[in-house]
């Protein structure tokens, strides 16, 4: 029975802590929030991050600092996105070149798979150009020859 008290008094003790500290949990965000472009400035990366800004500002009352982080067609920062605590004080815009690099060259920093997204907010177009006088005029020609010729095909973003 007296085991049976001390529980019972030890649930009830931490039932109202509990509802206690539930009051004076702060809200989130209390800081700026770090937004990492993985890219240099002046894209549409930054452009669109730059347009986010005083959104943010009025939706959550805290600054959205910018960070470019350039480099391994945006390998660089995301790995160090995915170096960082995960405590919601940072976050980063990527696109395709994240979901690309990664697969095609495997050891990059991280994974495309250690990070989800929470948000589409731009949609980027993206299209498949060979030069005017290149012997590939549809996409089957580009990709038979690339199914007959492994290693000689190349492309760049």
């Amino acid at each position: 029975m007296r085991n049976r008290v001390s529980l019972v008094g030890g649930l009830l003790a931490a039932a109202v802590a509990a509802v206690a500290f539930a009051g004076t949990a702060a809200a989130f965000p209390e800081k700026p929030i770090s937004y990492i472009i993985p890219f240099g400035p002046g894209g549409e990366s930054d452009v669109t991050a730059r347009h986010q800004q005083p959104f943010f500002k009025k939706m959550f009352g805290q600054d959205l600092v910018i960070s470019y982080k350039p480099g391994g067609g945006g390998a660089v920062g995301w790995a160090q996105l995915n170096s960082l605590k995960g405590d919601g004080y940072t976050m980063m815009g990527i696109n395709l070149p994240h979901t690309v690099v990664q697969p095609l060259q495997k050891d990059v920093g991280y994974k495309t798979d250690d990070l989800v997204p929470i948000i589409y907010f731009h949609y980027t177009p993206d299209a498949i150009v060979v030069k005017a006088d290149s012997p590939f005029k549809t996409l089957k020609d580009l990709v038979d020859f690339g199914k007959k010729s492994p290693g000689k095909l190349t492309f760049s973003g």
